[in-house]
Order: structure tokens, then C-alpha cells, then sequence
């Protein structure tokens, strides 16, 4: 690292948040040298080289970038906020409409929606997107840390999995956290009518883009309020609630519609049914992919709050360092290619999860030393969104979730052993150093060997003669997402217009396979799952080994076994147990009408 700092002020607040007062005067900002030029590229050749082996191709549409996809293709296409995919082309309420309008805007561009031709050009445009991101979170660390120290902070983001991962996907996750980064930078000097006017823009954008983004909007009314700055609380409540209005008004209006109580087909707005329905549906269960455990109470809801939050310091340090399979492989490599061979035995479970929780709590406690300097900003982004993360029912996925947090989680987790090793330089300056190299490194080492082992396993060219969405490269396409995509290949020269096939990732077989698709009931009940399909009616079933949330083999397997009479099995993937089931007798649907007899 360059220009380490040797005084606490070097690391005091920057410019523009200098007290509490309306009229507290702007300090200047850190003035940009030729050492930030470096860094700055420094940090984006990193994501740049991540991008190199990935450049052609189309951006990966699988499972919520499906129908990210879909919505934005029917938006250009005139159909509406709508779900294509859907029988009946149902009004699209749970992601806010920011991203599929960019999509939109690239249908126009493109003249097509053949994903060969619009994901080519959607993947171009995340490479722009990614690059920005990179720069922008050196320049948001560098308001608050030294070069060296900034510079550490963006390339710990960048080769984190999930930044690279995410960017390789139709995901809402990367453009959202450019557009937060952004905002970080903007409001350093909220007194400025222009950076006011793009704060505002850029915190409205957070929210279009995610619904998560009500956290940014709330630490950006909330940092008004901290600063006893009332004019500007004003504003940004007035300012905030237009997005939040407009969004919701709109889902009030879809879900208070006839269209809404009278669906297509019976289970079509179930709340299980995640992408078909509000946020704020899905969550009343217990669990959103097991519905038979009923809906949550309030005692339900604080112990999932309570489990969550002591889940959270581990998951800070996943989300500034590698996800939980990846640590965890390394854990198991290192004791097979090193530990053993000295004679040492492997950590047990719970030694080998200090290290993640160790940097959660250092990422923490630097939150909490940037909140002792009065950057409220950041301070209540940070804590509001992971507060929303504890409400959610999917521990599993918090490194996901935390991805767009990564660049701020990292800020603290930095700035929390720069100030160690500064209290540690007079008396104890060698194991101040110690530590912080020991943890850095530690840190380092372990994305570069998630980064090998990311690009030699799980790092696959999907061939275009395979299906609809090939030609490109996609992290963790594996044998039984290729085995699905044969599926959608062989069903895709087999389904009739107006035949409707029940899989696990409906979205992305309408994409792949260019039919219409529904999720199979969630019933554990196989008479009453079958029931509820012949209310589509679905024609053909895919039980798949991807099996996004057990679905398929939770529900839609037991469905088909239980009625032999009713269903055919008329093709097996070759080399895999992806299978292809079609109903013998198809009775009428509401939108789809009968299909006839076998």
C-alpha cells in the first residue's frame, strides 16, 4: 500500500459533513493526485481483467434475470409492465420497473428480442456498468481513506465472488450499488443545489432499481434529521416519497384489480408464488419456498430477527472477503495440501468460523468509528439494509443480498485496522503491523484463490447450437444446468402455441424454450397440486436436477408419481435425470382452453 496514514486526522471526516448545522461551512475536498489516477486505474483493470475472458456473448438470464428480461422486452414491445411468460400476460408487481426499462431501452437499440442479439448487448453495457462501479467505490473510499487504503478498499470489492459474479447476470445487484456509490459521492456536498438535485435523482434510482433501495432513501431523509438540518429534511422526505408513491400506488392498483382477484389460472397470485406477487405477500410465510408451515407470526418474526443478527457478523465477513461454499472449500484445501502434511489436524467447525465472524466485527466496528466522525450517511445505509436483510426468511442468500453493501462493509472493515495499527504505532508497532497484514492478506489470498477456482470449475462456454441463450460464457453452468438447457432445447421443437409446461424457473424456460411457462403448485398435497395444474392447464413438466428451491422435486415430482394415469414420461436428458413428463388428458384452462386427449 502507498501514502499509509500516520495521524488520526488523516482519517477524519471529509468534506461536507462537517457539523450539525444548516450553515456549517464546506471543507475542501481530498484533492485528487496523481497517486488517485493510479489507484483509480489500478482498480478498474482489476474488474477489467475479470471482464476479459467474458466479453462476447449473451449476459446470463437466468432465474430473477429472466424476468428482469421478459418485463423489459414487453415494455418496448408495447405490452406493458406485464409477464409474457405468464398465461393471461399478467401486470408484473415485484421489482420496481428501473431496470426492465433499461432493458427496454436496449430492445429499441437492438430492434430484436432474440437474446443472442439483446443479451450481446445488455452483457456490453453491464462491462460499462461494471467498470464505472470499480472506479466509483475508489473514489467514495478516497473521501474517507488514503490512496493506498482506498485503492485496497475498491480491489477487496471487485474480486469479491459475488461483484463478478452479479455482473455477469441480468441482476438488479451492480447497477444498484453504482447508483448507491454515486450517491455517496454526490452527497458530500448536499449544500449544492446541482449535487442536491443529482442526490436526489440518484436516491430515487436506488429505489426504482430495488426495493431494497427504501433503506438508501431512509439514511438519506435520516442524515438530515441526524444534522438538525430541517430545510433538507423537508426535501428529501417530499423528494423520497415520489418514487416510494408512485411504485407502491401502482401495485395497489394491480393488486386491488379484478384482474388481480380473477387470475389466469387459480394458483397464479398465490403467495408462494414469489415473482408473481408483492414483496410484501411473499414474506407473510413462514417460508416462502415451504408454504405448508403456514404464515409468520410475530414470535416467528423475532426469532428469525434475533437468529439473523447473530448471523450477521459472519456474513459481513463473507461479504469482505468469499462466499460460504468458497471459504470453505479453502478451509478443506489447506488442510489437505498444507496442514496435513506438517502433521497438523484440520480446524474444527467452530475455530474455522472465527475468521469469517473476526472480520465481520472489524467491518463493524469501523461502521461504528465512521459514525463516531458523524458520516451518517453511510453509518444508516449500512445498518438500514442490513437491518432488511434480518427481517428476510433466506439466511442463505445474505451474501447476495449484502453484495451492493460489499464497498461499505469494506470501507469499515479498513478503516477499523488502520485505526488499530495507528493505536498500536507507538508502543506495539510490530504487531499492529502484524495484524493488519495478517488479515488484509488473509483476505487477499482467499479471493484470489475463490477467483482461480471460480474461473477453472465453475467457469463455463455455453455453446449457441445448445439453446437460445448460449454463445457466451456464465459462471456455474453446470452438468444439471446444462442438462436443463437441453430440456428447453428438446421442448422448444415439441410445445404447441397455446401448451403451457410447469418448471422451476418459468421465466427463463419462456426465454430458452420461447413457450409459455408457470411454476408447478407448492402443495405438498400431490392430489391437490394436480389439481391446481389442470387448472392452467399445464401440458408438459420438468422435473430438473437444478430444482431452484426443491421445488420441483419437493412438489411437482410427488404430483406425477401419484398419478401414472395421468402423466407420460417422453424424454430423459442424456446422461443426467432432467425429465420430461406430458399429461395424458388436459382439461380447459381460463386462458389457455382445452388441449385435447391422448
Amino acid at each position: 500500500m502507498t501514502d499509509p496514514p500516520t495521524t488520526h486526522s488523516e482519517l477524519a471526516e471529509p468534506a461536507g459533513e462537517a457539523g450539525p448545522a444548516d450553515a456549517a461551512p464546506e471543507k475542501p475536498a481530498p484533492r485528487l493526485r496523481g497517486r488517485d489516477v493510479v489507484c483509480g486505474l489500478v482498480v478498474c483493470a482489476v474488474m477489467l481483467a475479470l471482464w476479459l475472458p467474458r466479453l462476447s456473448g449473451p449476459i446470463d438470464l437466468r432465474t430473477d434475470a429472466a424476468v428482469y428480461y421478459i418485463t423489459g422486452v414487453a415494455l418496448a414491445e408495447g405490452h406493458g409492465y406485464v409477464m409474457t411468460s405468464e398465461p393471461g400476460e399478467m401486470a408484473a408487481v415485484q421489482y420496481p420497473p428501473l431496470l426492465p426499462a433499461v432493458v427496454a431501452l436496449h430492445r429499441w437499440v437492438a430492434g430484436t428480442a432474440d437474446p443472442q442479439v439483446l443479451g450481446s448487448l445488455l452483457r456490453k453495457t453491464y462491462i460499462l456498468i461494471s467498470l464505472a462501479y470499480a472506479l466509483s467505490v475508489y473514489v467514495m473510499a478516497r473521501q474517507f481513506l488514503t490512496t493506498g487504503y482506498a485503492c485496497l478498499v475498491g480491489v477487496i470489492t471487485v474480486l469479491f465472488l459475488q461483484s463478478y459474479f452479479l455482473s455477469n447476470a441480468l441482476f438488479a445487484e451492480i447497477p444498484f450499488a453504482l447508483v448507491t456509490m454515486l450517491l455517496l459521492i454526490a452527497n458530500q456536498r448536499p449544500q449544492r443545489p446541482s449535487l442536491f438535485i443529482l442526490s436526489a435523482i440518484l436516491a430515487g434510482a436506488a429505489y426504482l432499481l430495488r426495493s431494497a433501495g427504501i433503506a438508501v432513501l431512509a439514511a438519506w431523509v435520516g442524515e438530515a434529521v441526524l444534522r438538525r438540518q430541517w430545510k433538507q429534511v423537508a426535501l428529501r422526505a417530499a423528494v423520497a416519497l415520489i418514487p416510494v408513491v408512485a411504485w407502491q400506488g401502482y401495485v395497489r392498483s394491480v393488486t386491488t384489480s379484478e384482474a388481480y382477484a380473477k387470475p389466469a389460472y387459480e394458483y397464479q397470485r398465490a403467495a408462494y408464488q414469489y415473482y408473481n406477487v408483492p414483496y410484501t405477500q411473499n414474506v407473510t410465510l413462514t417460508d416462502p419456498f415451504r408454504p405448508e408451515e403456514g404464515e409468520v407470526t410475530n414470535a416467528i418474526l423475532a426469532r428469525r430477527l434475533i437468529e439473523n443478527l447473530l448471523l450477521m457478523p459472519r456474513s459481513v465477513g463473507y461479504s469482505v472477503s468469499t462466499v460460504p461454499g468458497y471459504y470453505d472449500w479453502t478451509v478443506r484445501d489447506l488442510h489437505n495440501h498444507v496442514l496435513r502434511r506438517i502433521g497438523l489436524p484440520r480446524p474444527p467447525y467452530w475455530a474455522s468460523m472465527l475468521w469469517p465472524t473476526l472480520l465481520g466485527l472489524v467491518a463493524l466496528g469501523g461502521g461504528v468509528i465512521l459514525a463516531v466522525r458523524r458520516q451518517w450517511l453511510i453509518c444508516l445505509y449500512a445498518a438500514a439494509t442490513i437491518g432488511l436483510v434480518c427481517l428476510t426468511p433466506w439466511p442463505q442468500q445474505f451474501t447476495r443480498y449484502l453484495t451492493p453493501l460489499t464497498p461499505v462493509l469494506a470501507l469499515g472493515l479498513v478503516t477499523g485496522l488502520s485505526l488499530v495499527r495507528e493505536r498500536l504505532r507507538s508502543r506495539y508497532s510490530l504487531l499492529g503491523q502484524t495484524l493488519v497484514i495478517a488479515l488484509l492478506g488473509s483476505v487477499l489470498l482467499m479471493q484470489a484463490y475463490t477467483l482461480i477456482r471460480a474461473y477453472r470449475s465453475g467457469w463455463v462456454q455455453v455453446p449457441a447450437a445448445d439453446t437460445r441463450i448460449g454463445g457466451g460464457r456464465m459462471y456455474f453452468f453446470d452438468e444439471a444446468w446444462q442438462a436443463y438447457a437441453k430440456a428447453m432445447e428438446w421442448l422448444r421443437q415439441e410445445v404447441q402455441p397455446g401448451e403451457v409446461v410447469a418448471l422451476g424457473t418459468p421465466q427463463w424456460g419462456t426465454i430458452a424454450g420461447g413457450f409459455k411457462a408457470v411454476m408447478p403448485p407448492m402443495e405438498i398435497d400431490p392430489a391437490e397440486a394436480q389439481r391446481l395444474m389442470d387448472t392452467v392447464p399445464v401440458r408438459y413438466a420438468i422435473v430438473d436436477e437444478v430444482d431452484v428451491g426443491e421445488i420441483t422435486g419437493r412438489y411437482l415430482a410427488p404430483a406425477i408419481e401419484a398419478h401414472p394415469d395421468l402423466w407420460v414420461l417422453v424424454y430423459t436428458v442424456p446422461g443426467s435425470n432432467t425429465r420430461i413428463f406430458r399429461r395424458t388428458l388436459v382439461t380447459a384452462g381460463p386462458e389457455t382452453g382445452a388441449l385435447g386427449e391422448e
